[in-house]
């Protein structure tokens, strides 16, 4: 808890149970008190008719009237979680956190383990670095063609320049045209007929 929006936060460890019925995130006003948290922060009033009963163990129950918003996080972990407890008065646990609560750490968690224990990738995902790499490659091979064609085009005007009719673009090589044949038996050349 921080009074002051610079001042580095004070942890106060909690007895914390996980409660998979329950909706919403209870804190035990003793824990707040004994905490020190009630001197920084005020407790919101819940309008009357928003007011929920809680039923709780044997058939217990609690109607809290106040709640409050407090940033907490998990034994050796870094991420500092926020948000809205319902005030009530337990005696055995600090924290009550509800399977919302709990699911967006387990599943923050396991998202970032995948990589570690080797899941394969979605195919979504894939599929899109897929598409990405060939925009890439597409624009890289007209990137070449573009370059090719623009030194193609310079060494034509060059050739063009020096005087030399014949270019790459023709490939019309004009030839002599052999008018002696060569006897294959004797290997002698003779005029063809």
């Amino acid at each position: 808890m921080a009074k002051d929006p610079g001042q580095a936060f004070k942890y106060y460890p909690a007895r914390v149970k996980l409660d998979s019925a329950s909706d919403v995130d209870l804190v035990s006003v003793s824990y707040l008190r004994q905490a020190r948290v009630l001197e920084h922060i005020t407790l919101v009033e819940i309008p009357e008719d928003t007011q929920l009963v809680i039923r709780g163990v044997g058939n217990g129950s609690l109607t809290p009237s106040h709640r409050v918003l407090l940033k907490w996080c998990g034994h050796g972990e870094g991420k500092i979680h926020e948000g809205w407890f319902e005030v009530v008065d337990f005696r055995e646990i600090d924290i009550l956190l509800s399977t919302a609560s709990f699911e967006k750490i387990v599943v923050a968690r396991v998202a970032c383990a995948w990589p570690i224990i080797g899941r394969r990738m979605p195919k979504a995902i894939p599929d899109r670095e897929f598409t990405k790499e060939e925009k890439n490659l597409a624009r890289a091979r007209e990137n070449e063609i573009a370059e090719f064609e623009k030194k193609l085009a310079k060494r034509r005007q060059d050739q063009l320049v020096l005087g030399r009719a014949k270019t790459i673009a023709s490939d019309e090589i004009s030839t002599t045209h052999n008018t002696q044949a060569i006897d294959l038996e004797t290997g002698h050349s003779r005029a063809k007929s």
